[in-house]
């Protein structure tokens, strides 16, 4: 069984970029033997916390997504021969192209055989040699990413790597070849503060796709061999706390709840002579402690064929009570059955039954419409067939407000099989006029799915459609807004959900949060159909808060490691109080 609870584990938290330890390169592992028998190994992935923090990270799923996928999962007979690196620091080139990016080729055409998987080896000198640092020495994950979705990479037999140079450039003609290789995208699979790592790495593998991880590793790391799972030293987890660990690029490519409590199989770029013929097992443990970032790897889609139902998706709304809102079906979409007050707060689960995009849009009376998921480029909007998708998110906890503007709302879900600009689609619908289905004519033309090739269920809401040559559906939520009654008793307590420092959406209710540092600032939400009255963040040292609910706090945490309680109370307009207490604990910086 897959655990959930928050570990007390350490979590990287340092504001520098770390490239190696000491900030070296290669390393000398002697292993008792002379210099000339020593072996070297490179590193050379660059772990920015910022800059991992600015990539887009997995939209949140549903607690029980992350719970319902098979005990282990093995992509590693996809897996091309173990490569080697050699003296260059192009560990995020082999990690990335080499490894993840023909493992993605080679599970698209189920190819298996080492003879085969030989001869379509992709070039970690195609993209290492385009975004290394100076001196040919390391490079960021989210860099090599970001080119193979722009430009893919090319065969190793078109742009050959050379351990001792990475000056030479694609030519034209190689970029061309490289174009076949594109990914689809990719994302982050957890926070800087991420506590339960495995949990997203062990989903995104049993989605199919690789996972590219920078692990911080040590000589004792270098030194292991063998079948066993890896046992890290004394000296790593000093190192580790002091932040002087090498930092390394890798591809998880498998994972086995049974094996010691659970483990990740992942293979390196240090030729098979190391570890297990190249590959070797780190425990779910080891794992969140010693694995900075992570990424799942998204391959592209493959053609659907031509005029069939290759679209579906289905959501529900949720009150902030729990209770599920019954809607009816239109002649253009779905309408909430009973009309919603101003202040309502609600969610939706929304699940697609292909691998595609996912953005909400939101409308009301006054013409305006903007965008309600993903909001910024910090989530996601990918999804995957079969998973459900918290809206807001990130957690179960989130809900959407009703503004004061009464009349009818439009909560608009956009299936896509390519990615959107919803924000341009949303000012393309402010700017036009008429019924939604008008403006959503408008905003997108050809790329929106014809109204007579979706089939609505008849219960609930949901869609099949045959795409053609469009790649937008759209399902439309209708809400009668109507102004609050004033005299209407409210009995339900708000209900308080922190937004920073941010669960992750897998976390349990009651897991320890870590901080980086005792002074820290908090921030969150108090969720309430009436105005928030008072709200009081126990210890503060200053707080402040709006009607509508957000709060932000400065806290300073008591000395020692903890976790160390914060309790926050609010009560709202109609005297209904809530309190709840969160626990923090110190990282290791």
């Amino acid at each position: 069984m897959l655990g959930l609870k928050g570990t007390s584990l350490i979590s990287f938290s340092t504001t520098r970029p770390i490239q190696s330890m000491a900030q070296a390169a290669v390393f000398v592992v002697s292993l008792g033997l002379s210099a000339a028998q020593a072996q070297t190994y490179s590193l050379g992935a660059v772990a920015d916390p910022e800059a991992y923090g600015a990539v887009p990270k997995s939209a949140p799923l549903a607690r029980g997504d992350y719970l319902s996928a098979p005990s282990e999962m093995s992509l590693k007979r996809f897996v091309p021969p173990v490569g080697d690196q050699g003296q260059q620091g192009s560990c995020v080139g082999w990690a990335t192209a080499y490894a993840a990016r023909t493992l993605l080729s080679a599970k698209d055409m189920e190819v298996d055989s080492s003879s085969r998987l030989r001869n379509m080896v992709l070039s970690p000198a195609y993209v290492f040699n385009q975004i290394h640092q100076p001196g040919c020495n390391g490079s960021y994950v989210a860099e090599a990413l970001t080119l193979m979705q722009r430009q893919g990479v090319s065969l190793l037999s078109d742009f050959p790597y050379d351990e001792y140079s990475c000056t030479a450039q694609p030519s034209s003609s190689v970029r061309d070849k490289a174009s076949a290789f594109r990914i689809k995208g990719y994302s982050r699979l957890w926070g800087g503060s991420g506590r339960n790592k495995h949990v997203a790495t062990r989903r995104a593998l049993a989605n199919g796709n690789p996972v590219v991880i920078v692990m911080g590793v040590g000589e004792g790391f270098m030194r292991h061999s063998g079948s066993g799972t890896w046992q890290p030293s004394s000296t790593e987890w000093n190192e580790l706390r002091s932040n002087t660990l090498g930092a390394h690029a890798m591809t998880v490519i498998g994972y086995d709840d049974t094996r010691g409590g659970g483990a990740f199989e992942v293979v390196n770029s240090w030729s098979s002579g190391w570890g297990n013929r190249g590959f070797f097992w780190i425990s779910y443990e080891d794992f969140n402690a010693f694995v900075y970032e992570g990424y799942e790897v998204l391959p592209p889609d493959p053609p659907p064929p031509p005029r069939v139902v290759d679209m579906g998706g289905s959501a529900r709304v949720l009150h902030i009570s729990g209770d599920a809102l019954d809607v009816t079906r239109t002649t253009d979409g779905y309408r909430l059955r009973q009309p919603l007050p101003s202040g309502t707060r609600f969610r939706v689960e929304a699940s697609s039954q292909f691998n595609g995009a996912l953005y909400v849009i939101g409308g009301d009376a006054s013409g305006d419409y903007v965008t309600l998921f993903p909001r910024g480029d910090r989530v996601t909007p990918y999804t995957h067939s079969g998973t459900t998708l918290l809206l807001p998110g990130p957690t179960e906890q989130h809900f959407t407000r009703l503004n004061d503007t009464v009349g009818t709302d439009y909560y608009v879900l956009l299936y896509t099989q390519e990615p959107l600009d919803a924000q341009a689609v949303a000012a393309r619908m402010a700017r036009a006029s008429g019924s939604v289905a008008a403006r959503l004519r408008s905003a997108l033309g050809n790329r929106l799915v014809p109204q007579d090739e979706m089939e609505l269920l008849a219960s609930g809401i949901g869609f099949e459609a045959d795409s053609g040559d469009a790649d937008v559906a759209a399902v439309v939520l209708s809400i009668d807004h109507v102004a609050a009654d004033p005299a209407k008793d409210d009995s339900d307590a708000p209900l308080i959900v922190l937004t920073e420092p941010a669960p992750e959406a897998f976390d349990s209710d009651d897991a320890v949060i870590p901080v980086p540092s005792r002074l820290f600032r908090l921030e969150g939400m108090a969720q309430d159909q009436s105005e928030i009255a008072s709200l009081k963040v126990e210890g503060a040292l200053s707080s402040r808060y709006s009607s509508r609910g957000p709060f932000r706090a400065e806290i300073e945490l008591p000395e020692g490691p903890g976790p160390h309680p914060i309790s926050i109370e609010t009560r709202d307009a109609a005297g209904n109080t809530a309190r709840r207490t969160f626990q923090f604990s110190l990282t290791f910086n």
